[in-house]
Parts: C-alpha cells; structure tokens; sequence
C-alpha cells in the first residue's frame, strides 16, 4: 500500500511536470510563429540546446521555407561562440551573410536574427548601384544579358527581381486603367 502511494504521488508529480512542460512550449510557439508546427521533442531539443545553432539548423528546413540548411562555424575556447555564416538551399544554392550570426540565449532572438539577415542580404543586393540582374530585366533587354543574368544570379535574388517587376507591371496597368488611358 506504501508503495502505490509513492506511486500516485510520482504520477501526480508527473503530470503537474508534463502541463508546465507543454505551457512552457505553448508559450514559445506564441512568441515564434515559425515552430507553430513542430513536434514537442524537436521543439524541446531546438531550446534545451539554445547557445548551439546545430540542433537547430536540423529544424531550420522545417520552419523556414527554401532553406535546406545552415553553414555553421565552430566556437573555440577563448570566448568565440558558434557562428552562422550562410545559408544553403534545398539545390545547394548557397547565400553567404555580411554579418554572421552569433548564437542566442533565446530561440527567439535567433530565429529573429536568421530572418532579419535574409531580408538585409537581399534588400542590400537590390541597393547595389550596379545591379546587372535588375538592368537585365528591364523591358527590351538584350536577351544575351538577360541569360547571362539568370544564370549567373542567386535564385531568390531572381525571384525577388520577378515578383517586383510583375507588381510594378500590374500597378502601371490598373493605374492607366484607372486614369482611362
């Protein structure tokens, strides 16, 4: 009899652990949307491991679409912390980041850092003064440039630089629609 009260009292301990343990994740999954989906066990292993980017680049693929994995610099003793150094996607295309990043106490700051360093890394591609892509897709351009500019360029840059014409197309008609003319 002593011994089943031993035992409901660990199942009571238990249990109270299990619901702190899943308010805890709720919490995380209301802070960063992007780990909405995941697993409770990849979840718990992305945040047990927090100051190391690799258990979390394992996930990246899961909670970032387009991204296959994460180039990752190994810290060393005298202070210098794990690094993220690029970004690899799904076909091996690699974009390399002006700034690293280094690693977070919190997932949430990490997974903040990780998009706000792919949106620089291409709005700083767009405000270079000689982009060869964005002269290439105007309308007209040499077909030669054109090619070469496809080929030479990172996909997501090309997708970017499609997208915008195609809105700035879609604006100038309905705006001329609008207008009448």
């Amino acid at each position: 009899e002593l011994f089943m009260m031993k035992l409901e009292e660990m199942d009571d301990k238990l249990e109270h652990m299990q619901k702190n343990l899943g308010d805890y994740l709720k919490l995380k999954r209301q802070n960063l949307p992007r780990v909405f989906f995941l697993s409770n066990e990849d979840l718990l292993e992305i945040v047990v491991e927090s100051k190391y980017p690799t258990p979390r680049s394992k996930h990246v693929k899961k909670c970032f679409e387009g991204i296959q994995s994460l180039t990752i610099t190994k810290g060393n003793n005298k202070g210098k912390t794990h690094q993220i150094t690029s970004i690899v996607a799904p076909d091996e295309e690699e974009v390399a980041l002006t700034a690293p990043i280094s690693g977070c106490d919190k997932v949430e700051d990490w997974f903040q850092k990780l998009l706000e360093s792919m949106q620089a890394e291409v709005k700083a591609f767009f405000k270079e003064n000689k982009n060869e892509l964005r002269d290439a897709l105007k309308r007209n351009a040499n077909p030669d440039k054109l090619g070469n500019a496809i080929k030479t360029s990172k996909g997501q840059y090309l997708i970017t630089s499609c997208q915008i014409d195609w809105t700035n197309e879609v604006t100038a008609t309905l705006t001329s629609l609008e207008q009448g003319t």
